[in-house]
């Protein structure tokens, strides 16, 4: 018995082997065809993986830039002060919860911050905008407020009263750096504060609301405007990663009785932004899915009309149905096999040479600016974005095989060996 199941093994494995030979030969039977076929799946999964790579390079700029812009990775306030933005909700001992966070090893920077709501007032011109009071050295940390002055100056002085204020409000207001212009606004005491600042700089972020509605002056110089006690509003935090983020929390600002809120509660637009192009992205997946597959299903289908003859000799020399089953599929898994591996590399290859160069999409900055995501695109690989769409179009490849499988097994062998 024993020898009877060793001699059944060793055939089984022998027909295997064989009908993995026989699938392999018969890939190459028509070279130019198969080719087509393999060209087909590895141009399309090139192309997945290179979308996959810009999309998840641009999602990867916006959120860098958007966090780089205003915000950090999170920020604190005192409890309702977002929602009720009560310039009496402040955040007291605020020194040393700033310094206690800067020791830690994962955060690149933290930065103080004092906000309120005023009216500038021009030469010619009013507005109501935010104002929010910064120490110039510690925002640099944290944000790239620095990098976009383009006229004048950064780093308000404490000592002399002086701004910096968007181009799309200097332009409103139609005054330069260099100018004087009033604030009015309403103190912490609920009186009437106000006082003539010289505008030392003027900066362009990119973004409408900023640019048009946000002023920024020293934090001291604000706070002696609106009459305010030893108190913040807002302490933003720069993390290393965005990994260390829940981390962060967890070991320094846990216990201290303050409102949380990270770079996605307090940005829920870009986080839609990300998932919308995702779906887009699925959807684009779905199609291409769809033409490999029918495009396989047309190479194996005909491979199985022009071996007719074939079938039905090999079914009348004894092979059974499931011998031809697995071999047809076999002959569809080597070709999706072939162009899978040509694609991944391709792919990589694209985003490889696009994450070194970028993509530039200056001519279309104006449409991109409201997305952060800059006007160079840089591809970011995601590996699980690149074996998800491996193993679909894999699968793909071994599904479309299975409608001309089922052809071949029903091929009966009489009527088959008529046109031999």
């Amino acid at each position: 018995m024993l020898i009877l199941r060793l001699a059944w093994r060793n055939v089984w494995r022998n027909t295997r082997r064989l009908i993995l030979r026989l699938a392999w030969r018969n890939v190459w039977r028509n070279t130019r065809r198969s080719l087509i076929t393999i060209s087909a799946i590895a141009f399309g999964l090139t192309f997945l993986i290179f979308l996959w790579g810009f999309g998840d390079g641009a999602h990867e700029q916006m959120v860098e830039n958007f966090i780089r812009l205003r915000i950090g990775h999170f920020q604190l306030h005192a409890h309702g002060y977002l929602k009720e933005e009560d310039i009496t909700l402040g955040i007291p001992k605020w020194q040393e919860l700033v310094d206690k966070l800067s020791r830690h090893p994962l955060v690149e920077g933290v930065t103080p911050r004092i906000l309120g709501q005023g009216l500038i007032i021009g030469p010619r011109q009013s507005s109501g905008v935010i104002l929010s009071g910064i120490l110039p050295e510690m925002e640099k940390k944290v944000t790239n407020l620095s990098t976009f002055v383009t006229r004048g100056q950064f780093a308000p002085n404490e000592k002399v009263r002086e701004i910096l204020i968007g181009e799309d409000l200097a332009r409103y207001l139609k005054v330069e750096s260099g100018d004087k212009v009033v604030i009015l606004s309403q103190g912490f005491y609920s009186s009437l504060e106000s006082g003539s600042y010289r505008i030392r700089g003027i900066f362009r972020s990119g973004a409408p609301d900023i640019d048009r509605g946000l002023i920024f002056m020293n934090l001291h110089t604000l706070s002696d405007l609106l009459q305010m006690p030893d108190e913040v509003h807002e302490i933003a935090v720069r993390l290393r990663s965005s990994a260390d983020l829940q981390g962060v929390i967890a070991d320094e600002v846990g216990g201290n009785n303050l409102e949380i809120n990270t770079w996605q509660n307090l940005a829920p637009l870009v986080v839609q932004w990300i998932e919308l192009d995702n779906i887009v992205l699925y959807i684009i997946m779905f199609v291409v899915t769809i033409i490999v597959t029918i495009g396989i299903t047309n190479s194996i289908l005909m491979t199985v009309y022009e071996r007719f003859e074939e079938f039905g000799v090999i079914r009348a020399m004894g092979a059974r149905r499931m011998e031809i089953l697995q071999m047809v599929l076999l002959e569809a898994l080597l070709l999706s096999i072939v162009g899978v591996i040509a694609g991944v590399l391709l792919g990589l290859g694209l985003d490889g040479f696009y994450g070194w160069k970028g993509i530039d999409l200056a001519k279309y900055s104006t449409a991109f600016a409201p997305f952060y995501s800059g006007t160079v695109i840089y591809n970011h690989v995601t590996w699980w974005h690149v074996v998800q769409s491996a193993a679909i179009t894999l699968a793909a490849g071994l599904v479309s095989s299975i409608y001309p499988a089922i052809h071949a097994i029903r091929i009966q062998p009489l009527e088959a060996l008529r046109y031999v």
